[in-house]
C-alpha cells in the first residue's frame, strides 16, 4: 500500500504540477493559424502563446509564467557575465536594489526635473511632486553611495540592479518593445579620474560582447551620442531589424557602426550642390549676432556640427529649432541697432559657389559686421557618404532596436549631488562615475521579434523559458507503467537540467496540438513519448541552428557507437506549406547526453 502511494503521488506531481503554464494559453488560440499568415504579430504570439498579459492601458503587461521565466534567464545571462569576473579585484561588483520611487529633489539638483517623460506621485491633487518612479537611477544611486566612498581606498566600485522602471510614453506602441513599464539591468561604477573610469568602460564593453553573444542574435555595437542622460563617451547595443525606431550608419568596408547622430564622414559632391538651398536663422547666447545656416534642401541639419563649425557652445540652439520669423524678429527686437550687430553666414561644404541662395532678410545691415564660415559640414550623414574611420568604405543605413547602452559620465551627476572623496593628497576631488543598462523587457521582445517565423516563436537555448518540451497522447494516462517511466525519467535527470524540462501531459489534446503549441511557442526540442517507440524517444528540432557541432558529436558517439541514437536524415524544410523538422530517435537512457549535444547548437 505504501508502494502505491507513493506512486500515487508521484503520476499526480508530473500530470498536473508540471503542466500548469498551459492553463496560461489562450485556449482559442490554433497553432496552425500562424503557417498561414494569420497571428503571427510579436505581440498577440506572446499573448496568445502565454508569455504576457496586454493590460487594457497601453504601454502596460504582466508577465506570465513562460514570459517570466525567459526575462529571468536573459537576467541570469546578464548577473554571470557580471559577477564571474576575473576583474574583480580590480573593479569589485556587487548588485543591489533601490527603490522605484525617488524624491524630485535630487532631480532638481541634476537639472533633470521638471521632466515630461517621468511619472510624478502627486499627493491629493498637489501639484508640487515630491516624488517620481524612476525611469533611471543616476541620482539616486549617486546620493545612496554618499557614506561609502569616503576615500580613494573605497574606489573604485561597480553596483547594479535589474529592477522595474517607468517612463511616461505618450504614445506608446510596438507592444513589449514601448512601454510605459519596463525591466532594466542598470549599472553604475564610481572612479577616482576619468582614467580609471574609461578603463571600466572598455572592461564593461567586453562585458557586454560577452552578454550579447550568449542570446546567441547577432547584434551591432555602435557609437553614440550620449544624449539626456549625458557624459562624453557612449556605445549603444543594437539589434537590426525594419520595425526599428533607431537609425545606424554602418560602414560596408571596416563595418564600424554609429547612430546617426554621432555619425562621422566625408561627403560625396564637395561644391556640387545647386538647388534647392535652405537657410535656417538662430542666434548665439547674448542674441547680438544672427547666425544663418545654408545648407542642400535634401539633407538634414545637424545641431551637433553646426556648433562645431560656429566654434563653441555660444551658439542658442533653442533659437535653431524656432520658426525663422521669430528668430529674426528676436534678433531686430533685441538690437537697436542693426548696422552694429554682427552676422554670420555658415556655408555647408555641398554647396556649389554658384548655388541660388534664399534672399537675404534684412534691408538693413553692415557688410563689415558681415563673416562668412564656408567649407564645413553641416548636416547629418547620409547614405553613400564616405567613412570617416577607414576614409574608403560608404554608409549604408540600416533600421534598429536598441536594446542596451553604455556611458561614461564623469561627474555630470557627481558634482551637482556632492559626491566626493579624499584622495591620497588629502584633497576633496569629486568621484567620477559611468552607467551601463540593458533592456531585459525589449531583449525579449526583440529577440522574439527577430526569429518568428510562420509557425511562431523561435528563441535560442540560452533563454528559451524551457529548452525541451515532453509530449505524450492524449490517452497515456491509461498507461500507468509508461507514466512511472516518465517520472523516473525526469527524476534520474543526471545533467540536473530537469527544471528545464516542460510535459504537456493533458488529457483533452490531442498529441498533434501539443506539438503544434509547443513549436509555435519557441520551445527548442520537442520529445515525443508514445507507447508503440517506447523506449526511444522521437526528437523533433525547432530551435535555429547556430553551428552544427553536434554532427561531430554524432559521427564520433551516436549511430550506435557511444549512444543508441540515429538522426533520422530529415532536414529541416522552411516551405510553409510542408515543412517538416530535423528529427532523432534516442534511447530513454541516452536522453540526457544528446539533448546536451543537440542545445548547445541551438
Amino acid at each position: 500500500m505504501r508502494s502505491l502511494k507513493t506512486t500515487a503521488i508521484k503520476l499526480s506531481y508530473i500530470s498536473s504540477k508540471r503542466s500548469y503554464c498551459h492553463q496560461f494559453i489562450n485556449p482559442n488560440f490554433d497553432p496552425k493559424a500562424t503557417k498561414s499568415g494569420g497571428g503571427n504579430n510579436t505581440n498577440d504570439l506572446l499573448t496568445n502563446l502565454g508569455y504576457i498579459y496586454q493590460l487594457p492601458t497601453a504601454g502596460l503587461l504582466h508577465y506570465l509564467p513562460l514570459g517570466l521565466r525567459t526575462v529571468k534567464k536573459i537576467g541570469d545571462i546578464i548577473r554571470k557575465n557580471l559577477n564571474n569576473s576575473i576583474d574583480a579585484n580590480e573593479f569589485p561588483v556587487n548588485e543591489v536594489s533601490l527603490s522605484s520611487i525617488s524624491p524630485t529633489s535630487l532631480w532638481v539638483k541634476t537639472g533633470r526635473y521638471p521632466n515630461d517623460e517621468v511619472f510624478t506621485l502627486n499627493k491629493n491633487g498637489d501639484k508640487n511632486a515630491k516624488f517620481l518612479l524612476v525611469p533611471t537611477c543616476e541620482e539616486e544611486i549617486t546620493a545612496m553611495m554618499k557614506p561609502y566612498l569616503k576615500s580613494y581606498k573605497n574606489l573604485p566600485q561597480i553596483v547594479y540592479q535589474i529592477s522595474r522602471k517607468y517612463r511616461y510614453e505618450k504614445r506608446p506602441r510596438g507592444g513589449i518593445l514601448r512601454g510605459r513599464e519596463f525591466l532594466m539591468k542598470d549599472a553604475y561604477s564610481f572612479h577616482v579620474n576619468e582614467r580609471d573610469a574609461l578603463k571600466c568602460f572598455d572592461m564593461m564593453k567586453s562585458k557586454y560582447d560577452l552578454i550579447f553573444q550568449a542570446f546567441k542574435i547577432p547584434y551591432v555595437s555602435a557609437w553614440a551620442d550620449s544624449g539626456e542622460i549625458g557624459g562624453d563617451r557612449s556605445m549603444e547595443y543594437h539589434y537590426l531589424h525594419e520595425i526599428g525606431e533607431d537609425k545606424l550608419m554602418i560602414c560596408d568596408e571596416c563595418g564600424i557602426a554609429s547612430n546617426i547622430e554621432k555619425c562621422q564622414s566625408t561627403p560625396v559632391g564637395k561644391g556640387q550642390f545647386k538647388d534647392p538651398v535652405e537657410v535656417t536663422w538662430c542666434l548665439n547666447k547674448e542674441g547680438d549676432t544672427l547666425i544663418g545656416i545654408y545648407y542642400p534642401g535634401t539633407h538634414e541639419l545637424d545641431p551637433r556640427r553646426v556648433v562645431e563649425a560656429y566654434g563653441g557652445e555660444d551658439l542658442d540652439l533653442d533659437t535653431i529649432n524656432m520658426p525663422n520669423e521669430k528668430v529674426l524678429l528676436k534678433y531686430q527686437r533685441e538690437n537697436e541697432d542693426i548696422m552694429l550687430a554682427s552676422m554670420v553666414r555658415l556655408m555647408d561644404c555641398r554647396l556649389h559657389p554658384r548655388s541660388n541662395l534664399p534672399d537675404f532678410p534684412l534691408s538693413k545691415y553692415s557688410k563689415f559686421q558681415f563673416v562668412t564660415i564656408d567649407e564645413v559640414d553641416l548636416c547629418f550623414s547620409k547614405v553613400g557618404d564616405i567613412c570617416e574611420h577607414c576614409g574608403t568604405g560608404h554608409l549604408r543605413m540600416e533600421k534598429s532596436i536598441e536594446v542596451g547602452h553604455i556611458f561614461y559620465l564623469g561627474d555630470k551627476y557627481s558634482k551637482p549631488l556632492d559626491l566626493k572623496y579624499v584622495s591620497k593628497d588629502n584633497a576633496q576631488e569629486v568621484v567620477k562615475m559611468g552607467c551601463y543598462g540593458i533592456g531585459l523587457s525589449r531583449v525579449l521582445g526583440s529577440i522574439a521579434e527577430l526569429t518568428k517565423d510562420d509557425i511562431g516563436l523561435r528563441w535560442p537555448s540560452t533563454i528559451a523559458p524551457y529548452t525541451v518540451s515532453f509530449v505524450t497522447p492524449p490517452n497515456i494516462h491509461d498507461d500507468t507503467s509508461l507514466l512511472r517511466e516518465i517520472e523516473h525519467l525526469k527524476n534520474n535527470n543526471s545533467t540536473n537540467t530537469s527544471d528545464d524540462w516542460l510535459f504537456d501531459l493533458r488529457k483533452d489534446i490531442s498529441l498533434g496540438k501539443k506539438i503544434n503549441t509547443s513549436h509555435a511557442a519557441g520551445i527548442p526540442i520537442c520529445c515525443i513519448i508514445g507507447r508503440k517507440s517506447w523506449p526511444y524517444i522521437e526528437l523533433e528540432i525547432r530551435g535555429k541552428r547556430y553551428s552544427n557541432t553536434w554532427e561531430k558529436a554524432y559521427e564520433m558517439e551516436g549511430n550506435g557507437s557511444k549512444f543508441d541514437w540515429v538522426s533520422k536524415g530529415e532536414k529541416a524544410s522552411t516551405n510553409s506549406k510542408n515543412r517538416t523538422f530535423e528529427k532523432h530517435l534516442v534511447h530513454k537512457d541516452d536522453l540526457n547526453s544528446v539533448l546536451a549535444i543537440l542545445l548547445k547548437d541551438l
